[in-house]
């Protein structure tokens, strides 16, 4: 079977608002374990580069990802053309995957294609696998992040939070498991939740992770909203200190 991993760096986490700067994507043969292509790609425009005005957000680039406005004015390419290459990449693929894809990868590269007129109805209808949420773990791990899964499987990734690095560390962490008890679970649906908090208490629904009115192309108007698992419903309203409600 042939997987296309996929990964963005971005300048922050408002589908709405902020802008895709890295891309990473690698082909993968699902039988041998093993990657066929590799695809790394920086983005700028003068969108991104608006962006990057603000020092909090290069700060923030530069501490997390180790990217910088010079990288991408020198390395940086059309995100235009970046993403007609993607959805092009994405002939004869069976499933995309991708690390809090329903949450992150996903919105943003929906946005992304609506940004620039891209109507990629194939790999639309592409089914997604997502690492964080669809791996029937035998018992929770201690965290899903990627970093803490790779450990559990007993490897390092040399490069946290750049593209093509956390691609290939999430799809060695899905060979440790059973792809077709991985594509069964990807089947247990995900719901739209929203957190119910003032504005003042709004810094508790970022930190889990929840996304001021936009998911991607859909719009939640005066709300904070996450996608899980249908069946998670109850480890999400354990884990928050706030109200939690299903919305769809």
């Amino acid at each position: 079977m042939r997987l296309l991993g996929l990964d963005l760096e971005t300048t922050g986490l408002n589908t709405a608002e902020d802008r895709v700067t890295e891309i990473g994507l690698v082909l993968w043969d699902s039988d041998k374990k093993v990657p066929i292509q590799i695809w790394q790609d920086f983005l700028i425009d003068d969108g991104i580069r608006e962006k990057l005005k603000d020092p909090e957000i290069v700060s923030m680039m530069q501490r997390v990802c180790g990217i910088t406005p010079q990288m991408l004015e020198e390395f940086g390419e059309s995100p235009a053309a970046v993403f007609d290459d993607l959805v092009h990449n994405a002939n004869n693929i069976d499933y995309i995957v991708a690390h809090n894809g329903e949450n992150f990868d996903k919105p943003f590269i929906y946005t992304e294609l609506a940004r620039h007129g891209i109507s990629a109805d194939l790999f639309r209808a592409l089914p997604w696998l997502d690492t964080r949420a669809d791996i029937p773990f035998a018992s929770e791990p201690d965290s899903r992040k990627l970093k803490h899964l790779a450990l559990d499987c007993g490897f390092i990734n040399p490069f946290a939070h750049r593209a093509v690095f956390d691609v290939l560390t999430m799809l060695r962490v899905l060979s440790h498991y059973p792809l077709e008890d991985v594509i069964a679970y990807s089947k247990v649906p995900f719901i739209t939740v929203r957190a119910v908090v003032s504005y003042d208490d709004r810094e508790k629904a970022k930190a889990q992770r929840y996304s001021w009115e936009k998911l991607g192309e859909r719009t939640y108007a005066k709300m904070w909203v996450k996608r899980i698992k249908e069946n998670q419903l109850g480890k999400e309203k354990a884990a928050c200190n706030f109200p939690v409600a299903r919305i769809e």
